[in-house]
């Protein structure tokens, strides 16, 4: 197929969306599909290049580049100047946070008729916002902690109406988000009002909207992966992410070029490898994708599982990286019980039914004493949460495909609905126009 791979955006994801998008990039070319890379800048402008499938090409100063456009109602890629560089079959959208995985550039893929891998307008919205995907959830019946929505122009008189609104459904200590952020950026703990305000101030640098949550403490965190649309889904294995303490961005991204995120080589590219991505860069997600290739030969695991089905005993859980302040390791499975892998797996399949995803997605959760908590969901996940799948057996390029298969079977179904009616309402306005100039 001929396909773009979508990466980059005005988001403070940006650096991770480049990342995802030269391994997705990458992962298409080996499946045999013709790659249109398709980066968009800091400042919203988008550029192709030949070079585009090495993280190191956006590290350099001047590297060849074209500025490129497309046209509602037209599957062309387009040069400054009008002329048509490419013809796309299909996106897969690799844009992670604001302008990408809200659903804005689902939106403008639609109108030019070109079916995108990842969701759609709706889905993306509703993923991205986590005030209404926590509200969706609760209404749902789906486990979420007690949370309120607190908008900047709600305190233009004054934090009286939030500080009720903490006392009355909140306890300390408090987790204060940007309610459409991403990658733990502009995320902070709060333990009393003193730091609320400043926690407030933090996150309103990111968005005009806030979600104020109770922070867990002494929790486990898991997750999985989501990969379908409608009610024909895959769900992932769990897998449980180990830490000494709170994610923050630098937890998750910070070990650039040292220490345990320094792989050197391999089969994902660090390094020189085929996947393009080279020594020195952030690296959290090629590292679970690495690690979880390996582990393939060590833990054999079942196929893809669906939430209802038999799971089948794994293998000794493997050891995760050691943990210093600030680092952070996995078990993949997830050390929960199989009862508690059920529910999880069966919640994120009802999340991703909820929002109307379509594609993958990856769904967060949060175990405390026994209970399920939903965290959130990521309708354009690091990685597009190919190591999950990988540790099923099923590789990145395969899992490319299965996306494009998705995004052109939703495409056609669409376009099997009707969208034109002959209202005769024109034809009417026209007559009545016709008396009036003649009276």
């Amino acid at each position: 197929m001929r396909i773009g791979v979508f990466f980059g955006g005005r988001s403070c994801e940006h650096d991770i969306s480049i990342i995802t998008g030269v391994m997705t990039v990458n992962a298409a070319k080996a499946a045999g599909h013709k790659v249109t890379p398709v980066y968009i800048d800091g400042a919203g402008q988008w550029y192709t290049g030949r070079g585009f499938d090495s993280v190191a090409v956006f590290l350099e100063k001047g590297y060849k580049k074209k500025k490129i456009h497309l046209c509602p109602a037209d599957r062309g890629v387009y040069t400054k100047r009008g002329r048509r560089l490419a013809t796309l079959d299909a996106v897969i959208n690799c844009c992670h946070g604001r302008g990408g995985e809200d659903g804005c550039l689902a939106g403008l893929l639609e109108l030019s008729g070109v079916p995108c891998a990842n969701g759609g307008v709706l889905a993306g919205a509703v993923g991205m916002d986590k005030t209404v995907q926590k509200r969706l959830f609760e209404h749902e019946e789906l486990n979420v902690t007690p949370f309120i929505g607190i908008n900047k122009h709600e305190l233009e008189d004054g934090f009286f109406d939030a500080v009720a609104a903490v006392k009355e459904k909140l306890t300390f200590p408090l987790m204060v988000k940007p309610a459409r952020g991403g990658s733990s950026i502009g995320i902070g703990r709060a333990h009393d009002f003193k730091e609320f305000f400043l926690r407030l101030d933090e996150a309103f640098m990111w968005d005009d909207k806030v979600i104020v949550e109770n922070a867990l403490t002494d929790f486990i965190e898991v997750n999985c992966a989501v990969l379908g649309s409608g009610y024909n889904v895959v769900v992932s294995e769990v897998e449980q992410p180990v830490s000494s303490g709170f994610l923050s961005f630098e937890n998750k991204y910070g070990g650039v070029g040292s220490g345990e995120w320094k792989l050197g080589s391999g089969e994902w590219g660090v390094g020189s490898g085929e996947w393009g991505v080279e020594s020195g860069e952030l690296r959290l997600e090629l590292e679970k994708v690495k690690n979880t290739q390996s582990n393939l030969t060590t833990t054999p695991n079942s196929k893809l599982q669906t939430p209802n089905s038999t799971l089948t005993p794994h293998s000794p859980l493997p050891t995760p990286h050691s943990c210093s302040k600030g680092d952070t390791g996995r078990y993949l499975p997830a050390r929960i019980s199989p009862e508690m892998s059920r529910d999880v797996r069966a919640a994120a399949k009802k999340a991703f039914e909820l929002i109307g995803c379509a594609g993958v997605a990856r769904v967060d959760f949060l175990i405390k004493d026994g209970e399920l908590f939903i965290n959130e969901i990521n309708t354009v996940p690091g990685s597009l949460s190919s190591y999950l799948f990988a540790f099923d057996g099923m590789g990145f390029p395969l899992l490319v495909d299965k996306l494009l298969e998705i995004a052109v079977r939703e495409y056609e179904k669409k376009q099997k609905l009707t969208f034109a009616y002959d209202s005769g309402v024109l034809r009417a306005h026209c007559r009545g126009e016709r008396g009036v100039k003649k009276g």
